[in-house]
């Protein structure tokens, strides 16, 4: 007769069973931001349409919530911003990222400091860290799910003439299409941030018996080239003696 399990192998089975729900949920996080190869495009495209800033938004199936589920930041004074998106959770025509997913209409806005916390709910942080112009961008990623593209910058954006909005908007999809392929759009400027989430405390440790919250590293997304030359040896670069010198 088997004996009956023990305080200690229930609390031990709780936890496998919600790793595996912590590790689920990665998964299709994952499996999202691979499908559009964003750690390849998104540096670049930000880049190259003059933005400090890019995130993408989907749906959690299991919740309903719209969160964020990737993003890179030009430079470290946004790294705020990027913690802070990844503490929201939308629900669908919530907020601007939640109207746009829900309509699958683009929104912008020039300075979203001019704008009413109902219009954006983050108006506050981005008020505190300067961050301005911002752009909501609906599409589809490779794998047929819907995303949302959000884009933002500590500049006002002097989008008056519609045809710079459809220009952003067209990058937009043709990252999409191409999202699976090895192709990227090229930028000579110094590699952005991109934030890499990792798991809470470890087991056992003083953390143990706290909530786990994620936690975030930093590290450069475009690497960085070295170029080494091959050096002769000192005694090699001179053979002569000491008197063939002086007779030079």
């Amino acid at each position: 007769m088997s004996a009956a399990p023990t305080t200690a192998s229930v609390g031990c089975l709780r936890d496998m069973l919600n790793l595996a729900t912590f590790d689920s949920e990665i998964s299709w996080r994952t499996r999202l931001k691979n499908s559009t190869n964003f750690d390849l495009f998104a540096p670049g495209l930000i880049t190259l349409l003059d933005f400090d800033g890019i995130e993408l938004w989907a749906m959690d199936s299991k919740t309903g919530d719209v969160v964020n589920i990737a993003d890179t930041v030009r430079d470290e004074t946004l790294l705020k911003w990027s913690w802070d998106s990844n503490s929201w959770k939308l629900a669908a025509g919530k907020g601007m990222i939640g109207r746009v997913f829900l309509t699958g209409v683009a929104e912008w806005e020039n300075d979203i400091s001019k704008v009413k916390e109902s219009v954006f709910l983050r108006c506050p942080i981005a008020q505190r860290l300067k961050v301005k112009g911002v752009g909501c961008i609906p599409c589809e990623a490779p794998t047929g799910d819907q995303l949302v593209v959000f884009m933002y910058s500590r500049k006002e954006l002097d989008f008056e003439n519609n045809s710079k909005k459809e220009f952003v908007e067209e990058m937009i999809a043709q990252w999409m299409k191409n999202g699976k392929e090895k192709i990227k759009f090229h930028s000579t400027k110094k590699p952005v941030m991109q934030m890499v989430v990792k798991t809470g405390g470890k087991k056992g440790g003083k953390n143990a018996n706290k909530t786990k919250l994620p936690s975030y590293e930093r590290k450069p997304v475009t690497p960085i080239k070295v170029v080494t030359k091959e050096v002769k040896s000192v005694a090699g670069i001179d053979k002569d003696t000491p008197k063939q010198k002086r007779r030079r």
